[in-house]
This record gives C-alpha cells, sequence and structure tokens, in this order.
C-alpha cells in the first residue's frame, strides 16, 4: 500500500474517510486544505503513521479522533490547526516529531499515553511541539507512563539513572549489575496559559529545563528549585513574557545550586 499523498492542497475537500489499508499518511498530504473539517479513520488493525506536516494548515478542523492503530505523528503534523480545541493521543503512539501541535490557537488541552517514549526537540534543541499555543491549559499524561509525566499541568521527561551509595559509586545487585531507578530528569514544557498554581516547583531530581519550556508564558509568576547542594542545574531559553517574574537571574547561585541560563 503506498502512503496518501496529495499532489497539491485540494482546496475544496471538506472531509476525508482514511481506509482501513492506509498504513502512512504522507509528508504535506493535506497541507493547507483550508476547507477540511473532519478526518475518519476506517476501523483497521493496519498500523498508521502521520508524516511530517501531514496536516498542516488545516485551518478550519475542529476536532479529530486519532486511531488506535497509529503508532508516529510526524513533526508540524498538525500545526497552525487553528480551530483544533482538544486532542487524545491514543495508546500506541510511540513517537510525536518537533512542531506538531505547534501554533494551534485554541487548543486548550491534551492528554498523552503510557506508550509515548520519544517527543522531538528541532534544530535548535527547542521543546516546540505545542509551540505558540496560547490557550493551552492542561496537559495530561497516563499515570503508568515510565517515560513522561505531567504535575500540576507542567511536563517532564523521566530516565532510569544509576543508584548511588554515600560516597557516590554506584550501586550492584546481586548479579553485579547496576541498579537504577526512573526518576524525573528534565522539565520539557509549560502551558502558556497554565492552569492551576502560578508557581513551578522543580522536583530535585531535574537536572535540565529545555529550551522554550517556558516561552511567552501567561501565568507562571514564580519558578522554584528545590534540589541538593552541588547539582548543576541548566537552563536554556527560558522566554517568559515577563521575565522579571523569573524567581533566578542568569547565572546565579541560589539555595547552593549553579544555575546556567539565557533569558
Amino acid at each position: 500500500m503506498q502512503p496518501l499523498t496529495l499532489a497539491s492542497p485540494v482546496t475544496a475537500l471538506t472531509g476525508i474517510t482514511i481506509g482501513k489499508n492506509v498504513k502512512r499518511i504522507g509528508v504535506g498530504a493535506f497541507r493547507n486544505c483550508s476547507k477540511l473539517k473532519f478526518v475518519k479513520f476506517a476501523d483497521s488493525t493496519v498500523g498508521l503513521t502521520i508524516a511530517d506536516e501531514a496536516f498542516y494548515g488545516c485551518s478550519v478542523m475542529e476536532k479529530i479522533q486519532l486511531p488506535g492503530r497509529l503508532t508516529e505523528i510526524g513533526a508540524n503534523a498538525f500545526a497552525s490547526c487553528r480551530k483544533l480545541a482538544s486532542l487524545t493521543i491514543p495508546e500506541g503512539v510511540t513517537h510525536i516529531g518537533s512542531g506538531a501541535f505547534a501554533t494551534c490557537s485554541v487548543l486548550t488541552e491534551i492528554s498523552l499515553p503510557k506508550s509515548l517514549t520519544a517527543m522531538d526537540l528541532n534544530e535548535k534543541g527547542e521543546f516546540t511541539i505545542f509551540a505558540a499555543c496560547p490557550k493551552l491549559e492542561k496537559i495530561t499524561v497516563a499515570s503508568d507512563s515510565a517515560n513522561f509525566v505531567a504535575i500540576e499541568n507542567v511536563l517532564y521527561q523521566r530516565t532510569d539513572k544509576p543508584v548511588l551509595d554515600a560516597d557516590g559509586n554506584k550501586v550492584l545487585d546481586a548479579d553485579g549489575k547496576e541498579t537504577t531507578e526512573n526518576v524525573l530528569s528534565t522539565l520539557l514544557f509549560c502551558p502558556q496559559r497554565k492552569a492551576g498554581s502560578t508557581t513551578v516547583t522543580v522536583p530535585d531530581t531535574v537536572t535540565n529545563v529545555a529550551a522554550n519550556a517556558f516561552y511567552y508564558n501567561q501565568v507562571v509568576t514564580e519558578i522554584r528549585l528545590v534540589c541538593p547542594s552541588g547539582v548543576s542545574v541548566k537552563i536554556r531559553l527560558l522566554r517568559l513574557e515577563h521575565p522579571k517574574n523569573a524567581l533566578f537571574p542568569m547565572d546565579a547561585t541560589v539555595l547552593g545550586m549553579t544555575i546556567s541560563s539565557t533569558v
């Protein structure tokens, strides 16, 4: 089965049903189909991927129920879908490309599955999957995910790290293998209109904050870093709408931690 691809935008297209045998919706397949309001997916067990920019600029599409057979969402796949208000990523999706839902102007909430293992940064190392979504308030993640978690609507990445003893040596199990623990390691993203508290308290296991994590945030007034003394926390490009509200200045030492940042 060849990927579904349109050579050029069909501007009169208002709806489409993706057939049960389609395995891939190709790059830019429905790009700038400005009248496309609905997309349906025929029941199927055939795996499906949505390639880069597949639905880019479908500016009147208000909702889409992604199928359970979906495994991958490409870069900018739904970017500039300016009427898409909410979205649930189904269980089975493992990978979301950079900018996948960027500039979705009325997107207010999104739900991520346990199966998700990778969320790409862009070529500049910035987290842009939900960039320029000015109404985004809520992010939820399946409670049993080993890779991501949302705490008070702030998205974090989890990673396995070695367990160390009091002397800083790796702890081994009875078979001589390194023991690990699954911890929050990176603050990936805070929605522009984050629901709940206006203070973000970063857990003490976090050692990195992704570039653009607080890009044009409209509600956060304080960021608190709670980390053990001596832990280096890397903070890059925290572009707050009101940088003066940030708790920390550039290259400051707070609570015994060295913090490097570019604002």
